[in-house]
């Protein structure tokens, strides 16, 4: 089954023309084509293709949100960790670090339920560089300290340094030097 897209930002993909119904009054306070000035769909009636196409890293976020979403369709919990994990870097990358903490989380949920360690330890490094970039360096501390522990628990060396390097630049900008 193909999924339904937005008809004005072409960002959001939906399962059925009900949910994307149902979905419309949230989705239609950050819907990009909104923002453009662009008429707001009728039930029924085709909406235009926006001229503009998507720029890079639009298009990457809307493919990994279908993968994403064809996972959780398909049932398959560990590729939509990893399409969770994906979309989490790429609003990183894009400063857009609230939405990354949000994907982040959902990969720990996800990564909790199936046992799943290592995307556990994944999890935890990128929430903290995320509270890290938010200026929560206390929280920021216990994410990397989770992440050290699972690193070490699986013998992953370099989970284990990368955990050592970002607990001690979090000790750092918490001025606790002797610590970094």
């Amino acid at each position: 089954t193909k999924l339904k897209s937005c008809g004005l930002c072409r960002l959001v993909h939906y399962c059925s023309v009900e949910h994307q119904e149902q979905d419309w009054p949230e989705h239609q306070l950050t819907c990009k084509g909104m923002a453009k000035g662009a008429p707001k769909p009728s039930p029924g009636k085709k909406v235009p293709k926006p001229k503009q196409q998507l720029n890079p890293s639009q298009e990457l976020l809307r493919r990994h949100l279908v993968e994403a979403m064809r996972c959780a369709k398909a049932g398959d919990r560990a590729g939509e960790a990893n399409a969770f994990l994906q979309l989490g870097n790429a609003y990183f990358a894009l400063s857009q670090v609230d939405q990354a903490v949000e994907y982040f989380e959902k990969l720990l949920a996800i990564a909790l339920e199936l046992g799943d360690r290592s995307g556990e330890g994944a999890a935890y490094g990128n929430l903290g560089n995320a509270y890290d970039s938010l200026g929560q360096f206390e929280r920021a501390v216990q994410y990397h300290e989770k992440h050290l522990a699972i690193a070490l628990e699986l013998g992953d060396r370099s989970g284990e340094g990368k955990a050592y390097g970002n607990l001690g630049n979090a000790y750092d900008s918490l001025g606790q030097f002797e610590r970094a």
